[in-house]
């Protein structure tokens, strides 16, 4: 178990030799899992790495705008799914937010411009009544 905590504190150094702040609920909760050779795994995959680099170090935003700049999506949908339940992230729909990572490139394959503008108005008013 030591292991996979030491590793799982490397990923998530802030670059100061230190678990960012803000992740610290997040690293707790990772290191107490009942099977520390599965989290090894999953850690030590490169993009997995990566995602949590960029976190620890703040060079992408510790917010769901933040982690939907990140690639490839399957492992962003995991570190975020994790983020909300240890409470690092506030809970959102993990089915809207992948709706609203590929509304544009999905509106950029319709040819129609005034289709187009339609179908983003009715998304972005309909996931999203609150904002203009």
């Amino acid at each position: 178990m030591k292991i996979a905590a030491q590793a799982t504190a490397e990923l998530l150094d802030n670059g100061a030799g230190h678990v960012r702040l803000e992740l610290v609920p997040f690293f707790d909760e990772v290191r107490s899992v009942p099977r520390p050779k599965a989290t090894l795994t999953w850690a030590g995959k490169p993009h997995v790495q990566q995602i949590l680099r960029a976190l620890a170090r703040s060079e992408v935003p510790l917010t769901h705008e933040g982690l939907s700049t990140l690639s490839p999506c399957r492992p962003v949908a995991h570190v975020r799914d994790l983020l909300m339940h240890t409470g690092v992230l506030p809970h959102r729909d993990r089915h809207l937010l992948l709706f609203e990572r590929r509304l544009p490139e999905w509106l950029d394959t319709i040819e129609d411009v005034e289709h187009c503008q339609l179908l983003n108005r009715f998304a972005t008013r309909h996931l999203h009544p609150g904002r203009p």
